[in-house]
């Protein structure tokens, strides 16, 4: 004698593999630290256009272009020492995957890396909600950490 058994559905409760740095990446949007965050979802909807053009939509976010190159430079610009003077532009520090690329007002492509690369983006405007590891006590331009896929 054979018995058939009813239609039997199998599903996997095991949670998504998701690595360590975009479990911080997070905790820290869940923690509301005051940054600006920008997940998957954001940023497949830009993934056609550049990683400026995005970063250009952020509050606190201005774009430095020269010569075919964009720049990240914070709101917040270095005082001129003249009234008369241009404020000098402000360059954000970039950190992709945890690794520092721009530290120490100095400029990173930021186009050089595309968009479908990009698995989330972190933005802090100053040091006052920058996380500890990222903070430099003497940048008050910001802080933009990139993780990619």
């Amino acid at each position: 004698q054979i018995t058939t058994l009813g239609r039997v559905s199998v599903r996997d409760s095991t949670p998504a593999f998701v690595p360590p740095q975009l479990r911080a990446f997070d905790e820290r949007r869940r923690a509301a630290v005051g940054g600006q965050f920008l997940d998957s979802t954001v940023i497949a909807k830009w993934e056609s256009r550049k990683t400026g053009d995005l970063l250009s939509t952020v509050r606190g976010v201005d774009i430095q272009r020269q010569r075919g190159a964009a720049y990240l430079t914070g709101t917040h610009g270095t005082q001129p020492l003249s009234p008369s003077a241009r404020p000098a532009p402000c360059f954000m520090d970039v950190y992709i995957d945890g690794a520092p690329v721009a530290l120490a007002n100095t400029q990173f492509g930021i186009n050089s890396i595309g968009l479908n690369h990009v698995a989330a983006i972190e933005v802090y405007t100053g040091p006052a909600n920058t996380p500890a590891q990222y903070n430099r006590t003497s940048k008050a331009c910001g802080v933009v950490l990139i993780w990619t896929k």
